[in-house]
């Protein structure tokens, strides 16, 4: 197993660069194209050694499972399977040591895609079987970064793969308040105090959460709903369909990031808990992947793979400029 901290760049032909650390197998940096400039549109630390520390899970992959397992256990097959703790009694983004934390090997790369492969032994995090994933990064020809998941497993287990990187479009504001965002849902996961989830759901039509029609991050943020003023801003898991899509503008309107993914569910956060290096709300993170606390709600979308089954998941990142006169 490599254990050596590595960058990668790929590239496109429209200019456009994403360049990758082995180290959880994450975005560093997002250089669109502009014309004029190359923007970088994600958050990122100087010093590649950040991120060994990095408190936030910037830019990386998300697992074994992304988001919270309430009580960090659950059952299946009459097995209770105890996993490690590291949000209070629940499991976030994985546990201690999740896919963000490790080294990833290099499997094959081009100009344009990489590929990069972790094996999680049985019994990791506490998480059954001996599970080996791969992630993707890929330019397509639509200007597309394709970022695509697979996994097996030897034995039955949760798998929910994602990636958390956090998005700035701007090109020189610190903060998000002026993005445009928009995501064709109609309801959200209902949360507990601790955003577990009870296994039922919320309508959020015609509420300050309905995003079916651009909104103003600005004003998202800062709605009177309860849930708003409960979170400090936006960390809800938003229920997707099979047409569902998020758009995400700047307040300048020259850049637009189109989010398509197969997944079922969207969290989406504001950033509000950033600190140092960072700050507050200097980005958000849309974070496709199966619901909150899936394993111990039978009725949402199987997030279960095994030696029958397998994951095959992705996110599509499609960017479009525009010439702003």
């Amino acid at each position: 197993m490599n254990s050596k901290l590595l960058e990668t760049s790929i590239h496109n032909e429209f200019g456009d660069t994403a360049t990758l650390l082995n180290y959880g197998a994450r975005i560093k940096s997002l250089e669109i194209n502009l014309g004029a400039e190359k923007r970088n549109i994600v958050l990122g630390y100087q010093d590649n050694k950040d991120y060994i520390n990095d408190p936030y899970y910037i830019g990386a992959t998300i697992g074994r499972y992304s988001n919270r397992i309430e009580k960090s256990r659950y059952s299946t097959q009459n097995t209770e399977y105890i996993l490690s703790s590291n949000e209070g009694e629940n499991q976030l983004h994985g546990g201690p040591r999740g896919f963000d934390k490790v080294y990833w090997n290099e499997k094959h790369k081009s100009k344009e895609h990489i590929c990069l492969e972790y094996l999680s032994p049985d019994g990791d995090q506490g998480f059954p079987g001996d599970l080996l994933i791969t992630v993707t990064y890929s330019w397509e020809a639509d200007r597309s970064l394709r970022v695509s998941y697979t996994a097996e497993s030897t034995k039955e287990t949760p798998v929910s793969v994602t990636n958390h990187s956090y998005f700035n479009l701007e090109q020189s504001v610190n903060d998000i308040y002026g993005h445009f965002i928009q995501i064709g849902s109609e309801e959200i996961t209902r949360f507990n105090p601790d955003f577990t989830t009870d296994g039922t759901f919320a309508s959020i039509i015609n509420t300050s959460l309905d995003l079916r029609q651009e909104k103003l991050v600005s004003e998202l943020v800062s709605s009177d709903d309860a849930r708003i003023k409960l979170v400090g801003g936006a960390d809800f898991n938003y229920v997707l369909n099979n047409e569902s899509v998020v758009i995400l503008q700047n307040s300048a309107r020259d850049l637009m990031l189109r989010l398509e993914t197969n997944y079922p569910g969207l969290q989406l956060y504001t950033g509000q808990h950033l600190g140092g290096p960072f700050k507050s709300y200097r980005a958000i993170c849309m974070e496709p992947q199966f619901y909150p606390c899936s394993p111990n709600h039978t009725h949402f979308p199987n997030c279960f793979i095994g030696p029958e089954n397998s994951l095959n998941k992705y996110i599509n990142l499609k960017f479009k400029t525009f010439n702003i006169l």
